[in-house]
């Protein structure tokens, strides 16, 4: 596992068999100006100012402020710069399935809403983070997670915002406040939380769903739905007696193909 040291911000590999240090991990919004593994560590070896002040690299120096001195903690992970996504389908893939232990490992999760510019908590619901299909798992499996505004303002954590967050989004206050109450739920209902969030890659819907179900199973980009197909018959394979079939084809929806008796998509729970 890669972590980024908060004072110097050069990335060092950690063993995860030997232990890892206590760090804090970024969730955020993927931007058009963001820092790849490579381009971050060659930013670093040659102080490139042009590299270092586009907007994906300040958005890590700043979370790594955040990190040393509202944290206190000397390490930090943010995806854009921790996994290589570009060069290594493997590491990538093995990222995916480590995803859900990374955040609810991290001593706290920082949420930077880039499209938030008040410190107001009524106006977190409006962010477009949470159209997001990745940012249900990093809501869902930290211990702790801060939300924070544009300009890295605190806005409030997910204990304090739990109320607005079930009323707005469906999401069960306990599994906020309960690290291991998401485990209670059927499978079905867990499905239903990720309901109108969108991915990138239309697998991703499936492949970000995979920690909060606690499934592994291989990532074939090219499958398209058929990775969220995949998805429910592993559940049904793992999860002895656990029905998910009782889904239904939203409104306004031309969905009654041949999906049969599987669902589509999380939009049919």
């Amino acid at each position: 596992m890669r972590l980024i040291n908060t004072f110097t911000l050069e990335i060092k590999e950690h063993n995860e068999e030997v232990g890892v240090p206590p760090y804090a991990i970024l969730s955020h919004r993927w931007g058009q100006n963001e820092v790849t593994f490579h381009g971050y560590k060659e930013a670093l070896r040659t102080r490139d100012q042009r590299a270092m002040n586009i907007e994906g690299f300040k958005k890590i120096v700043k979370f790594c402020e955040i990190a040393r001195e509202k944290a206190g903690v000397q390490w930090a992970w943010v995806d854009t710069c921790c996994i290589d996504k570009r060069t290594d389908i493997v590491e990538l893939a093995d990222a995916i399935k480590n995803m859900f232990k990374w955040y609810a490992r991290a001593r706290t999760c920082i949420a930077y809403l880039d499209d938030i510019t008040t410190s107001s908590n009524k106006k977190v619901k409006n962010s477009k983070w949470w159209t997001r299909g990745w940012t249900l798992q990093e809501l869902i499996a930290p211990k702790a997670l801060i939300f924070y505004n544009r300009a890295w303002d605190p806005i409030g954590s997910k204990l304090e915002l739990a109320s607005l967050i079930r009323n707005e989004f469906r999401i069960p206050e306990d599994v906020l406040t309960d690290q291991n109450a998401f485990k209670r739920y059927p499978h079905s209902v867990r499905l239903s939380w990720a309901a109108q969030r969108e991915t990138t890659m239309i697998e991703d819907r499936a492949y970000s769903l995979l920690g909060l179900c606690q499934i592994s199973m291989d990532m074939r980009y090219g499958e398209r739905q058929e990775a969220f197909q995949r998805l429910q018959l592993e559940i049904l394979r793992t999860v002895p007696g656990e029905s998910i079939l009782a889904w239904e084809v939203p409104v306004n929806r031309s969905q009654v193909t041949n999906s049969g008796v599987l669902a589509r998509s999380p939009e049919n729970f």
